[in-house]
């Protein structure tokens, strides 16, 4: 009972500021950085504001584990958030830097950020950055134990960018059909500086 009115007061406030956003919008600008622009609460977020709650206390997936290899990369560090989600991260080569976010309560979700100064492109050249988020995830593959077919998932881009040489942001990529679906997408680009990017890739399968 008193998660779901903490739920209704945080929905209220939530569309409160949404107004004050719509009020606002007139005078101020943004420059985006990232072709993954912000949004407007919506009441989608709210709904998932709810499903974040109902993933502490029952969730189809289950409580989140690790899925990187503690063998592999010792400095793996993996932390639960009170929402029922959590956060891995890791150090690469070459000064690149992993974080992984589990998430999803109906669906299995995993998304792979990747932080890395080694490529420079215009962020909007999604082919070119799908391409190092491929190369990415293939190599991380032998430290990887995770309960998704995250490998399928890369060879089915990898296959899409061979085909038809174009892609969009947040297209997605079903590599396994059925009832219990699986796909991946690349969700953002981001310049973090003038030298360091992220890339964002998510696989998911469900509903469970």
């Amino acid at each position: 009972m008193k998660i779901r009115s903490a739920v209704a007061g945080l929905s209220v406030l939530i569309l409160v500021c949404f107004a004050c956003q719509v009020k606002q919008k007139e005078t101020s600008t943004t420059t985006a950085d990232t072709l993954a622009t912000d949004t407007v609460v919506t009441a989608a977020d709210i709904a998932n504001l709810v499903e974040n709650d109902s993933v502490a206390n029952d969730c189809v997936r289950g409580e989140p584990e690790p899925v990187l290899k503690k063998a592999v990369y010792p400095n793996e560090i993996f932390q639960r958030q009170p929402d029922g989600t959590a956060i891995e991260s890791t150090d690469l080569e070459h000064n690149d830097r992993l974080l992984i976010y589990h998430k999803g309560c109906e669906y299995y979700w995993l998304t792979f950020r990747f932080e890395t100064s080694r490529f420079q492109a215009d962020t909007t050249d999604v082919p070119y950055w799908m391409d190092k988020a491929v190369g990415f995830m293939r190599d991380i593959r032998k430290g990887l134990d995770a309960p998704i077919d995250t490998d399928n998932g890369t060879d089915a881009i990898a296959r899409l960018l061979k085909e038809k040489k174009t892609a969009e942001l947040t297209e997605e990529i079903v590599f396994e059909e059925g009832s219990i679906r699986s796909a991946a997408t690349l969700d953002r680009v981001q310049k973090i500086d003038d030298r360091r990017y992220a890339i964002e890739i998510s696989f998911f399968t469900g509903p469970l």
